[in-house]
């Protein structure tokens, strides 16, 4: 079936220890209002314990209704999210840390809608852009190149769609 997990009206007054998702397998995972503005502050954020063997499947990752939210290993986890697949982010970021994607090695699409993509850019540059395929070598002009590393590079996917777009 369908595993599906959702964070929705949590509170987050401590950081998480990484073991909590020690053994899972969610296929979904829905993550809603989390804020950071100067008047309420709700993160989930781990500890930056790193464990290996941990057996954590979360495939895909949406980001619904969040504020603010710093893109970095404190939010997304290596031990928890290393196959992590395709992160789904309808919200305003406030960064993306360069080097995030270095341990996301399984993640191959990154979905923006417009709005919150040009808003990212706008507060933090287009630095991270670089680091989403960094050390992998394509060349765009050569359709067999780009199909041997196919599962390889990271796709970076904007829309302008106002429906909702759950994979």
């Amino acid at each position: 079936g369908d595993k599906r997990f959702y964070l929705f009206g949590c509170k987050f007054p401590l950081k998480i220890c990484p073991l909590v998702f020690i053994n899972s397998d969610i296929y979904k995972i829905f993550i809603f209002n989390l804020v950071d503005t100067f008047y309420k502050t709700n993160l989930l954020k781990f500890s930056n314990e790193t464990f290996t063997d941990m057996n954590s499947i979360i495939t895909s990752l949406y980001l619904f209704r969040c504020q603010n939210i710093d893109f970095d290993v404190s939010f997304l986890n290596p031990s928890v999210f290393e196959n992590l697949e395709f992160i789904h982010i309808e919200c305003s970021l406030s960064s993306i840390n360069t080097n995030l994607f270095t341990s996301l090695i399984s993640l191959n699409r990154i979905y923006f809608k417009t709005y919150h993509f040009r808003k990212l850019i706008h507060r933090n540059g287009i630095e991270w852009i670089k680091g989403i395929n960094r050390g992998l070598h394509v060349n765009l002009s050569n359709l067999n190149d780009l199909i041997k590393n196919s599962d390889k590079i990271i796709f970076l996917i904007l829309s302008v769609n106002t429906g909702e777009y759950i994979t």
